[in-house]
């Protein structure tokens, strides 16, 4: 979303719900066909005008699970001031079934799913950088 789109309907909202899905360029590119450079700033720029936040944080298997970007993901939300909750949401398969209603291909499988462990890990990387946050689990 452009910047002059954001800051025509952030007067609206009492509070925006905001995802990160990387930090890492490469890595936002490779799951959304574009680079979050425009997504970050537009972070900033909410946070540097006081929008309160509710920071969403999916994380799928193979795609954005990585330590060290998770890592630098939390540190992003440590430095931010108007943050009110964060959501890590580990990838689920609830959509498979629509999918296959409309007869698509779903593009994912039992890979991207997050391991118990690898959702302790996240739990320990948020709790060293400073971070509280909500794991959505099943």
């Amino acid at each position: 979303m452009s910047l002059d789109v954001l800051q025509s309907a952030q007067p609206y909202c009492d509070l925006m719900l905001y995802d990160i899905k990387a930090v890492d360029s490469d890595i936002h590119r490779r799951g959304t066909g574009s680079g979050n450079e425009q997504t970050l700033a537009n972070l900033a720029w909410l946070d540097s005008v006081g929008q309160p936040l509710w920071i969403r944080m999916p994380v799928i298997g193979g795609y954005n699970d990585q330590s060290d970007d998770l890592a630098r993901r939390f540190d992003l939300v440590a430095g931010l001031t108007c943050v009110k909750r964060v959501d890590v949401l580990p990838y689920h398969e609830y959509g498979v079934g629509k999918y296959q209603a409309l007869g698509w291909d779903y593009p994912l499988g039992g890979e991207a799913s997050v391991s118990t462990e690898k959702i302790a890990l996240i739990r320990e990387l948020a709790q060293a950088h400073g971070v509280a946050i909500n794991v959505a689990e099943e």
